[in-house]
């Protein structure tokens, strides 16, 4: 969604194209988001400004470790 608003303000041109993948509502300011990773105690910022985005490993990381959770907890709601 970030790179959404990114792609159509560095290239306004290309806005329909954008939009009909994100629509326009679903674009994202990288200026107006926060994110951060929680590491003993401290929060640490994964927003990299070179790149404009999210630290994507770490979120993948974390989906996959939360995804791991939900589905032991589906074994024992269904009786394991």
């Amino acid at each position: 969604m970030i790179m959404a608003d990114t792609v159509v303000k560095e290239k306004p041109s290309s806005a329909a194209s954008v939009d009909a993948l994100v629509p326009r509502g679903m674009h994202l300011c990288y200026e107006k988001v926060r994110a951060y990773q929680i590491n003993k105690g401290r929060a640490i910022t994964i927003a990299d400004n070179d790149t404009r985005l999210i630290g994507a490993d770490l979120i993948d990381s974390v989906s996959s470790d939360l995804a791991k959770v939900f589905d032991r907890l589906m074994e024992i709601s269904l009786g394991d």
